[in-house]
């Protein structure tokens, strides 16, 4: 199938889903009471679905192997393989912020967001390092702790009054004022 046949069949697709009754992402039903069926188009797979947002998944994900959705914000350009994940992007284009914390009152874009943020009231740390145990409210804080267990090349920087080593010059820096001040710095 070539990419306007394609296209064509995504397009025929849409037109059904808007004439039939359906849920937001459930299986369509056609005029007549019967379950639409989508069938790959693709030679030789004979995948199908009866949700037509898993069957363009499949498509994008299996055949197309690419990040074909692609964010229209200006300057943006970032790109999805599912549209369901564009979808989700978009909403930090919006500045609407629906999720609102009943303890501070700051507002976020996000659910899962909000859920993080909760975590600053509570006290709550349910991430752990499972090398050294660290413990932090959210994962993009371990997966920044879990570099410092994967090689030495990263640490850099070493302080040259006792050797401890680290990611950064500034961290250096203020090692050395607050562990060495007695020490001349350079």
């Amino acid at each position: 199938m070539t990419g306007s046949d394609l296209s064509a069949f995504f397009q025929w697709c849409v037109c059904v889903c808007v004439r039939s009754k359906r849920s937001r992402r459930g299986p369509v039903i056609e005029a007549d009471g019967m379950l639409k069926m989508f069938h790959c188009p693709y030679e030789g797979c004979s995948q199908v679905y009866v949700a037509i947002s898993s069957f363009q998944n499949h498509v994008n994900l299996v055949h197309r192997k690419g990040r074909t959705k692609v964010c229209p914000h200006p300057g943006c350009g970032k790109k999805f393989y599912l549209s369901n994940h564009l979808h989700r992007h978009m909403i930090i284009h919006s500045g609407v912020r629906d999720f609102i914390c009943e303890t501070c009152g700051k507002s976020f874009k996000r659910k899962n967001h909000l859920e993080v943020h909760r975590r600053t009231h509570t006290g709550e740390t349910p991430l752990q390092c499972e090398i050294c145990g660290y413990q932090c409210r959210q994962r993009a804080s371990l997966n920044w702790h879990m570099r410092k267990h994967t090689s030495e090349a990263l640490f850099n920087y070493t302080c040259e009054h006792c050797g401890k080593r680290f990611e950064k010059l500034d961290s250096v820096k203020f090692h050395k004022l607050k562990s060495h001040p007695d020490k001349q710095h350079t």
